[in-house]
């Protein structure tokens, strides 16, 4: 299958995963604000941002796994494929279980950190060593995701994450139903995650993505240095992302309350899917540019990458014009006027959208020839800037 066909079939499993988070949403967040108070509502999008920051002990491995694998993965007769395979796993193994067992221990001293009310602290740190756990155990499963995209088979991840959509709506509805209140919430994570991991599994053996007998190599540490290096880089920059594009929760909560991060939370959601929707342009095509880099097609690569850039921006321009016409409307309808905010709001929404995704195929395009440099330390201090003037 050629660069352009699996680009075109991955993103048109994007616009089927991307229609499935819609209805995920639509459906659950309803179906949570009917059996939860909003101030319990809060303290589940709470749990689910701080245990978020527990990512940052991928320290970019994931990324660094996925593209070195790249590397190495059309050289059928090396030992490097399946060394990098090995090595990456025992890496991810390792991270899941500090995950776990952090979150676990950070639960019982963030209620108080975070000023969660006294009536909710205990429950605080129930979902939030819970969710530590799920997180850590799909820490283990990126591994065939990462192979996946390393082949250019995003389609295949979509289709996964329509599942765990799925599952997880399912397992949301039948925790409800047996009325273990904001634990059913957990329930729904549990189930999409040992979904989503079995199903690439499985994808993986299908495809015969893995090394063939023999050609398996071991885990050794020249490449856990390989990886590590490149992964701090990665990881530099994630942590100035992850600041401006996922701590807004975190600043509200402190500064605001719990009700105006739920303002925050589903006045955005609209906005969120539109970015998400755009990123995925550049994002499936990370793997094919990557493969450019390393056979040394330069031509093709900037040709390439000229016209994904033009793609994002222009679509970028649209959908935040279109989501921030309608997003008044829509929360209206969505949930019945318990949430709203000013169309200003709406405006400085789709300004951000346009703006982060277009610079962010810049970003990306540095990351896949894995000459970051001095840039990540840019990221870094954007973030910083961010949160502190928020």
């Amino acid at each position: 299958m050629s660069r352009i066909r699996r680009f075109a079939h991955s993103l048109m499993s994007g616009c089927a995963l991307g229609g499935a988070n819609v209805l995920y949403t639509l459906a659950s967040v309803p179906l949570a604000l009917k059996y939860l108070r909003n101030d319990e509502f809060a303290l589940w999008l709470l749990v689910a941002q701080v245990s978020g920051y527990l990512l940052l002990i991928d320290l970019g491995m994931s990324g660094s796994v996925s593209r070195i694998l790249i590397d190495h993965k059309d050289d059928k007769l090396s030992t490097k494929y399946g060394a990098v395979i090995q090595t990456g796993l025992l890496v991810l193994l390792v991270q899941g279980l500090l995950i776990a067992a952090g979150g676990s221990v950070a639960s019982l001293w963030m209620p108080e950190l975070m000023r969660v009310p006294t009536k909710f602290q205990e429950v605080f740190r129930i979902l939030m060593a819970g969710q530590c756990v799920v997180l850590g155990v799909s820490f283990v499963g990126r591994i065939f995701g990462h192979i996946l995209q390393a082949h250019q088979r995003f389609d295949v991840q979509n289709y996964s994450q329509v599942g765990n959509s799925a599952w997880s709506l399912a397992g949301l509805w039948v925790g409800f139903e047996l009325k273990l209140g904001l634990y059913s919430l957990l329930a729904g994570a549990v189930a999409g995650t040992l979904f989503d991991i079995g199903f690439c599994l499985c994808a993986c053996w299908r495809l015969e993505l893995f090394p063939v007998k023999g050609r398996w190599g071991r885990a050794n540490w020249a490449t856990f240095k390989e990886l590590f290096f490149f992964g701090t880089d990665l990881f530099l920059m994630t942590i100035g992302e992850m600041l401006v594009n996922a701590s807004q929760v975190v600043v509200i909560s402190r500064t605001l309350g719990l009700e105006a991060a739920v303002v925050w939370s589903v006045a955005t959601k609209t906005f969120s899917f539109a970015q998400q929707t755009i990123w995925r342009i550049f994002s499936f095509s990370s793997s094919a540019l990557s493969e450019m880099v390393v056979r040394g097609e330069r031509t093709r690569l900037l040709a390439r990458f000229r016209d994904v850039v033009v793609l994002t921006a222009s679509g970028s321009v649209l959908a935040g014009l279109v989501v921030a016409l309608c997003n008044q409307p829509f929360l209206t309808v969505w949930v019945h006027g318990r949430v709203s905010w000013g169309v200003v709001n709406d405006l400085f929404m789709a300004i951000s959208v346009a703006v982060y995704s277009t610079t962010r195929c810049h970003r990306g395009l540095v990351g896949l020839t894995k000459q970051i440099r001095a840039m990540k330390y840019v990221y870094l201090m954007e973030g910083m800037a961010f949160v502190a003037l928020g």
